[in-house]
């Protein structure tokens, strides 16, 4: 999706981590993120985040999926230290998996980046 606010999110009862995007579901958004909520639940990849549940309130779809990390790849590396090329490619190796299979079902992913430390 191209639009919303992703947030950590805490299971009340169980401590479990995830992530809560929070898409708008005005008229004019509505469907987006009805078609995200579509496209996520067919998403079924051990390299893929997928959706464990949705629920709608008058104004916010929340899609809830698994959390990758509590940090970024590139915040992992770093905190690591050293990293050998073969942990690189390890890495690069599963990130492509994920991707690929999202482009062999015909969906574009829009928001890959890394970030880098300020």
């Amino acid at each position: 999706g191209t639009f919303g606010v992703v947030k950590r999110v805490v299971h009340r009862r169980t401590g479990e981590v995830f992530a809560a995007k929070f898409l708008p579901v005005r008229s004019s958004t509505r469907t987006r993120g009805f078609q995200e909520r579509d496209l996520l639940s067919r998403l079924a990849h051990p390299r893929v985040a997928c959706l464990l549940d949705f629920f709608c309130t008058r104004r916010t779809l929340v899609l809830i999926t698994e959390i990758c990390c509590s940090h970024g790849l590139l915040d992992h590396l770093l905190l690591k230290g050293s990293v050998s090329e073969k942990e690189v490619q390890s890495y690069i190796q599963q990130i492509l998996e994920g991707v690929g299979h999202i482009h062999s079902m015909n969906i574009l992913h829009l928001d890959i980046k890394v970030r880098l430390p300020v």
